[in-house]
């Protein structure tokens, strides 16, 4: 009797042991922060061109986010225009081709992302410059 009082005992640590784990191992996995990182192909472009645009968004981890939406507001001299990016996909990357025309050499175009993912919420900015 005593031997089946042990194991039982014995069984019960070992399977709450094991959902401990498994909770500790969830939590971890859950994600709780977003760190997006923005980038363009080229820091320099012409008056009348197309940039591409990337974000990556990834977690606390620094594990890709899939399924992230963000919404880029370009400032552009003549005035302000936001785009909704693609989802990010299973690397955490979106990216878009920005038509750009008819901008003075010289102008930063100053580029501001807002990522949503769940109830989670991040910003980041990038720029890039209008040459001859």
């Amino acid at each position: 009797m005593k031997k089946e009082v042990i194991l039982s005992v014995l069984i019960a640590v070992i399977l709450g042991a094991t959902s401990v784990a498994r909770a500790e191992g969830q939590e971890r996995n859950r994600v709780v922060e977003l760190l997006p990182t923005a980038s363009v192909i080229s820091p320099v472009i012409s008056p009348n061109d197309t940039q591409e645009i990337f974000i990556t968004v990834r977690d606390q981890n620094l594990n890709p986010i899939s399924g992230a939406a963000s919404m880029v507001t370009i400032h552009l001299p003549n005035g302000d225009q936001s785009v909704l990016m693609p989802l990010s996909d299973e690397n955490g990357v979106s990216r878009l081709n920005l038509s750009i025309n008819n901008q003075p050499p010289g102008a930063i175009v100053s580029l501001e992302y807002r990522v949503v993912y769940g109830d989670l919420q991040a910003t980041t900015r990038d720029s890039f410059r209008i040459w001859w």
